[in-house]
């Protein structure tokens, strides 16, 4: 479910993200893209545990990272990013969803709190290189972001 609301509020934003389609995709979990090219790649933990997310920047330090709002109060870090949404939110809503209560409902619906809003800015200012054109080069020298 976590994966969901974190697509569809990037897509809202403005980014195009998806999900790749093996739920065993090596790294990643979701990509951005850019022009139908996969422009970044970047995991999603929704996780109580701190430690499970600083294991996974051991081993992969150059993969962003969206995490749960407790967790991102956690850990100080640039490749950690807030989605918004808490874990307990999300547990409410997957146990509802199974227990067939709230099958079509959000998070944002079942536990009143959605995606961060400025979530697409953040993932884009920080995680999305900058286009190769003559454009793309005077941006970057001038720190102007690519979105």
């Amino acid at each position: 479910m976590f994966e969901q609301e974190v697509v569809a509020a990037l897509n809202d934003q403005g980014l195009e993200a998806i999900m790749f389609e093996a739920t065993n995709h090596p790294i990643s979990d979701i990509a951005i893209l850019s022009d139908g090219d996969i422009a970044a790649e970047i995991q999603l933990k929704a996780t109580d545990s701190a430690s499970y997310v600083y294991d996974t920047l051991e081993v992969h330090s150059d993969v962003p990272i969206i995490v749960t709002s407790e967790i991102a109060q956690q850990i100080d870090h640039e490749m950690v990013i807030a989605s918004g949404l808490e874990n307990d939110v999300l547990e409410q809503a997957v146990s509802e969803a199974l227990a067939g209560e709230a099958a079509s409902q959000t998070a944002a619906e079942v536990g009143g709190e959605s995606v961060s809003e400025g979530l697409a800015d953040v993932v884009g200012e920080s995680f999305l290189p900058f286009p190769i054109t003559p454009l793309g080069i005077i941006r970057a020298l001038f720190g102007i972001p690519f979105l």
